[in-house]
């Protein structure tokens, strides 16, 4: 009966080492099954972690290059604001001393245009004129111009109209007489003619 015992209880311990063994065969094949489900998973989370970084990195990669086409572009239009500024102050940087000088031309004028009968007086009066044609080509050569006014219709832009005239030699809006001179810098009145204008 011990021998009959013993076999049973060795037959016993060979089925149960068989059940453990394929028991172990068993949890092994789950937990590669679970190694790759996780190995499976971490890709796919990784791969959504990649996909999530590379998206950030080209929102951020745009907002880089447009802050830089921005700033380019303020950079342009800075020079181009300066060298406009630039280019105006040069275009009328004599305006202070023309304006200061057309009332020395005015008072020149007056001087050389004076009638005299004598001899000394007008050769005197020849030189000033020659001064005054000096000064008048200096100032042509700064572009400061004489504004055309007689003959020529009213603009309230170089005209300042102080009197009005009925003269039938001329039409409606033309300027029939200079009171007094204008003077243009380039484009830019620097002085107004008075003028006398037809009704």
């Amino acid at each position: 009966m011990t021998e009959e015992k013993n076999e049973v209880e060795v037959e016993v311990e060979e089925v149960t080492t068989e059940v453990v063994e394929e028991e172990i065969e068993i949890s092994k094949k789950e937990e590669k099954k679970i190694d790759k489900m996780i190995e499976k998973k971490l890709k796919e989370r990784m791969k959504n972690i990649e996909a999530e970084i590379a998206e950030e990195v080209a929102k951020e990669t745009l907002a880089l290059k447009d802050k830089m086409l921005r700033n380019q572009a303020e950079q342009e239009n800075f020079k181009r604001r300066s060298s406009e500024e630039l280019s105006r102050y040069l275009k009328y940087s004599s305006q202070g001393i023309a304006t200061k000088l057309i009332d020395v031309v005015d008072n020149f004028e007056r001087a050389v245009n004076v009638e005299t009968p004598d001899e000394a007086t007008q050769n005197y009066l020849k030189g000033f004129k020659m001064i005054f044609d000096q000064f008048m080509n200096i100032l042509e050569q700064e572009d400061v111009k004489v504004i055309e006014t007689v003959g020529t219709e009213f603009d309230p832009k170089i005209h300042q109209a102080v009197m009005q005239d009925n003269n039938p030699d001329f039409e409606s809006g033309i300027v029939t007489q200079e009171l007094q001179k204008g003077y243009m810098l380039k484009d830019r009145v620097l002085r107004a003619s008075m003028v006398k204008v037809n009704e």
